[in-house]
């Protein structure tokens, strides 16, 4: 994993104001400047410890002064993390260092403050995870830049559905997945030479008086991820390596013998050409400094285990462990479905809603979205269904989230397994969806699951965001969005070119609404509906996809 996945538990931000400096290496690194002058290295000294930390030792520890992480007892650790990252500040010259007064009149408000976050780093590759290290990243406040709307800050990310899309594409042992991370990125990428940025100092490894001018991207500025992916973008298409046009995030050789999926400076690899994935792998090396293992085991925090006939088992269960545990349900008494199936949030004026309450409710059910959101779609409609009360009633969401904990404490080896004997390049949906279930707006729930070389890539459950006022209306609005996602699928797999697409098929258990995607519906019954249900009767028209009843 990379050292900034989500996966792990970080520690808050911690300030470290001038009077809270204590000094623990021998001297700075600073001396009278006379203009502006390169940063030197630090000496390297490496701490020696002889006992590992214990993982749970700070789970709740927020430092917020200096002194907290010397009186820890893993302060040898920390401190260790901090020089480790300030040596690779000054090694990749990162910045220039300078008096403060050289600085010109008009960027001394601009000069950003800056903070140290540290982070606990686990081996989740094992079970239970291993504790490796600390992380520590010395990063200016960029929510106080001057100047952003100026700037580019967005930056493509790898949605999760791209993920299981390839994984179920690459069922044969013909194509290899390799893990790569690129050690701190973001100190790689040059700044434009016309962007001025100044930032503080690490306190007491420099002078208070001193401020660095960046020459490079740093992580916590606004436009770091942005400027980060376009050098590699622009590093890759050197190799002849485009971006597809669907997604941004997955590129692909020329020959279509090698992708690569980017998630920040995580790269998982996939290739049916060795001496082209090594030949890849070897010219990026040249640009950065590169982790690969042989094989891919883990990637944004799913373990993917490869099968013997080439297949995948993705689970995680390492993931699960820490929910339990974190939140104290991991000896609960298991349960056989997510949620009662008579189970209902009620709504009262005299509810609740202390802070403590929302806070908790919020991290309960933060944590098991993206738990829904990447291998258990057998919890998203449950998860999805509490997230809407969070406000209104914590306390009622705070019971469903346990109930929750306590079916994943039975289920806590599920995995989703990817694997085909002949490959099947066609897209398989079903669809459904309720009718005025919600007793508050009236509205209606929906959900879908698409299949791709008969494995499932995504899902999707919530409620609908209109009243609808037939069984038929409700089933055409949860059709048409589901619609979308095909056309997205579709595309990107026909991109890849790994294959001719079949024609799409999507199941329904509607006649109705059979009859309106064929055009021989009745006008009474549809004539107020949407723009967007036509979409899906062209498409039907098209033959991509075609509908079925189930």
């Amino acid at each position: 994993m990379s050292d900034d996945d989500f996966s792990n538990e970080p520690i808050p931000a911690i300030d470290i104001d001038d009077q809270d400096i204590v000094e623990w290496i021998s001297s700075p690194a600073y001396s009278p400047w006379v203009g502006q002058v390169a940063l030197e290295q630090l000496p390297d000294d490496v701490l020696q410890h002889d006992s590992t930390p214990d993982p749970d030792m700070i789970s709740s520890f927020e430092p917020v002064r200096w002194e907290q992480i010397q009186n820890h007892p893993d302060s040898k650790l920390i401190e260790e993390a901090c020089r480790k990252e300030i040596n690779e500040l000054l090694r990749l010259q990162v910045g220039t260092l300078m008096p403060k007064a050289q600085v010109p009149p008009r960027f001394h408000k601009q000069i950003i403050p800056s903070k140290w976050v540290i982070q606990k780093k686990f081996d989740f590759t094992v079970d239970p995870p291993v504790f490796e290290r600390y992380r520590a990243r010395y990063v200016p406040k960029g929510y106080r830049q001057r100047d952003v709307h100026l700037l580019q800050t967005y930056s493509p990310t790898l949605p999760l559905v791209a993920l299981r899309t390839i994984l179920a594409m690459t069922t044969d042992l013909t194509w290899e997945a390799v893990h790569a991370d690129i050690s701190s990125a973001f100190l790689h990428t040059p700044l434009p030479p016309d962007l001025d940025i100044y930032i503080q100092p690490p306190p007491f490894f420099f002078d208070k008086e001193t401020v660095i001018k960046l020459r490079k991207s740093i992580y916590g500025l606004q436009n770091a991820a942005r400027d980060w992916h376009d050098h590699l973008q622009k590093i890759l298409r050197s190799m002849n390596i485009s971006p597809l046009k669907t997604e941004q995030c997955i590129f692909q050789h020329s020959s279509g013998d090698l992708l690569i999926l980017l998630y920040v400076d995580d790269l998982a690899i996939f290739s049916r050409n060795r001496a082209l994935k090594d030949s890849i792998i070897h010219q990026l090396q040249q640009h950065f400094p590169l982790k690969v293992k042989n094989h891919l085991e883990q990637f944004l925090g799913i373990r993917c285990k490869r099968l013997s006939n080439g297949g995948w088992q993705l689970d995680m269960q390492a993931y699960t462990d820490n929910l339990l545990k974190k939140f104290g349900m991991l000896t609960s008494h298991p349960v056989k479905t997510p949620l009662p199936s008579n189970f209902v949030v009620k709504v009262a004026s005299d509810e609740s809603t202390s802070a403590q309450a929302i806070t908790e409710a919020r991290s309960m059910i933060g944590s098991l979205i993206y738990l829904a959101l990447t291998i258990r779609y057998d919890i998203i409609f449950s998860v999805c269904y509490l997230s809407q009360y969070l406000l209104s009633a914590p306390a009622q969401v705070i019971q469903g989230a346990k109930h929750i904990f306590r079916y994943l404490v039975g289920t806590r080896e599920f995995a989703l397994t990817y694997e085909s004997k002949t490959f099947q390049p066609q897209l398989v949906m079903y669809v459904d969806s309720s009718l005025a279930n919600c007793s508050e707006t009236y509205r209606s729930y929906q959900g879908w699951l698409i299949y791709f070389n008969s494995s499932l890539i995504t899902w999707k459950s919530g409620r609908q965001k209109t009243v609808a006022t037939s069984s038929m209306e409700a089933e055409i609005y949860s059709l048409s969005m589901a619609t979308y996602d095909v056309v997205y699928l579709r595309n990107l797999i026909s991109e890849l070119q790994i294959q001719p697409l079949l024609p799409a098929r999507i199941y329904v258990d509607n006649s109705a609404v059979l009859q309106f995607c064929q055009g021989s519906s009745h006008q009474n019954r549809s004539k107020h509906f949407d723009l967007r249900f036509h979409y899906v009767k062209e498409k039907v028209a098209h033959q991509d996809p075609s509908s079925s009843n189930a």
